[in-house]
């Protein structure tokens, strides 16, 4: 993990712990899926500046570290972050939808914590 991360006008070390769950906590990230998710949010992250510091998908819920820049409020960071990896995860897997609970992947809640 980098110390301390640097924009144009400022050097942060901004790392939230976040997670979120599968609606109904169904166990749905399993292999392939699991690997699949995995590289929609490195590529999300990558499109947008975030560095992702560690991720963890588990059959029912993904955790992971991430550092943003201040420019970003968790809760929009957030949001995109689920809103883009359920959108590209229903295109690359779709054999997920019959799964969903009127086509909703995640949960509406979530978790983000400072770290450090």
């Amino acid at each position: 993990m980098a110390l301390y991360h640097k924009t144009r006008n400022a050097r942060y070390n901004l790392t939230y712990e976040v997670a979120w769950c599968v609606k109904l906590r169904r166990k749905l990230l399993e292999s392939p899926v699991d690997r699949a998710l995995k590289t929609i949010l490195r590529r999300i992250c990558r499109e947008n500046g975030y560095q992702l510091e560690k991720l963890q998908v588990m059959p029912d819920y993904t955790h992971f570290f991430i550092s943003v820049p201040p420019r970003v409020a968790p809760a929009e960071m957030v949001k995109h972050l689920k809103g883009v990896s359920a959108r590209r995860l229903l295109k690359a897997c779709p054999e997920l939808r019959r799964k969903l609970v009127r086509g909703h992947l995640w949960t509406t809640t979530y978790y983000v914590g400072t770290v450090g």
